[in-house]
C-alpha cells in the first residue's frame, strides 16, 4: 500500500489526525534535519525553546514545515490507514502497551467521527471499553488487541513494513 511512503507523509497524517504531541515537534524537526531534510521553518522549529506558549508557536511552525516540504493533502481513508498502520506497528513492536494502543484508536475514532474505514479503528474503539469491565481476562484482551493490529497490517499488506524510527519515539499524544 504505502511501503515507500515518505516520512513527511507519515508525519502529516499523524498531524492532521491530531496524534502528534506538539511538545515533540522540535525533536521531530531535529530528527528531520539529521536526515538532511531541510527548510527554513524546520530549522526554526528545531531551535524553538518550549516555553509556556511555545506549543502554539510549534504548531504554527510545523504547519509551515509541512507546506515547505511538500506534504500532500491525503484522502481521509488513506490518512487513516497510514495512522492506523503506525499505531498497529507500535503495538506489535512492543513500543506501546495494548491498553495505550486502544486508547489512541479510541481518540482517533472520536476525532474522525467514527470512521467505517479502516474497520480496525472501530474494533479498537470498542476494545478500549473492555479493560476494566471484567468480561475479558487481561490475556484475552491483550491477545485480541494484538490480533486486530496484526490483521490490519496484513489486510493493508504491511506485515513486513516498518515506519521510520522516529515513529517509535515519544512523539504521539498519549
Amino acid at each position: 500500500m504505502f511501503r515507500d511512503d515518505q516520512l513527511i507523509d507519515q508525519l502529516a497524517a499523524l498531524w492532521n489526525s491530531d496524534c502528534l504531541n506538539p511538545n515533540a515537534l522540535p525533536d521531530i524537526a531535529t530528527h528531520l534535519l539529521v536526515l538532511e531534510i531541510d527548510s527554513p521553518a524546520l530549522r526554526e522549529l528545531a531551535g524553538l525553546d518550549l516555553g509556556p506558549l511555545a506549543e502554539f508557536d510549534a504548531s504554527d511552525l510545523f504547519k509551515d514545515v509541512l507546506s515547505e516540504l511538500g506534504a500532500r493533502e491525503q484522502p481521509k481513508v488513506e490518512r487513516l490507514q497510514r495512522v492506523s498502520a503506525i499505531l498497529a506497528h507500535r503495538c506489535l513492536a512492543n513500543v506501546d502497551p495494548e491498553r495505550l494502543t486502544t486508547h489512541r484508536f479510541y481518540r482517533l475514532a472520536v476525532r474522525e467521527n467514527y470512521p467505517s474505514e479502516p474497520p480496525e479503528i472501530m474494533l479498537m474503539f470498542y476494545r478500549d471499553d473492555f479493560w476494566d469491565d471484567g468480561i475479558y481476562t487481561l490475556v484475552d484482551q491483550t491477545t485480541a488487541v494484538r490480533s486486530i493490529a496484526s490483521e490490519l497490517l496484513q489486510r493493508l499488506d504491511l506485515l513486513d513494513w516498518k515506519p521510520d524510527q522516529l515513529m517509535e519515539q515519544g512523539i504521539l499524544v498519549s
